[in-house]
């Protein structure tokens, strides 16, 4: 059973490209590192589509933008970890305000 993708390649709300992590919190909703979009989804669970959460669908270093995102993880404090591979970092999110890294 597909529950997220599975409608070709690409950047569309119901699409991925080369999905490399993937995280179920405890609700059941995936994050997902989509690596040739270089963002995170959050895919809802029983959902048609995902949400983008960090990245822009383009290369970048800046802090909302990610090359080849590959592991992610969400610990017991709710904060979003992700190995962004090609900038040779870890970064570190309150998963409530994406926008603001953790400090």
């Amino acid at each position: 059973v597909t529950v997220a993708g599975g409608n070709g390649r690409g950047s569309n709300n119901n699409q991925l490209a080369i999905p490399y992590g993937i995280y179920l919190d405890s609700k059941k909703n995936m994050y997902i590192s989509d690596r040739y979009n270089w963002r995170i989804v959050k895919w809802p669970i029983n959902s048609n589509s995902g949400v983008t959460i960090l990245g822009e669908n383009k290369i970048g270093s800046s802090l909302n933008q990610l090359n080849y995102p590959s592991g992610i993880f969400i610990d017991s404090t709710n904060k979003l970890w992700i190995a962004d591979m090609e900038n040779n970092r870890i970064l570190s999110f309150n998963s409530f305000n994406l926008a603001k890294p953790c400090t």
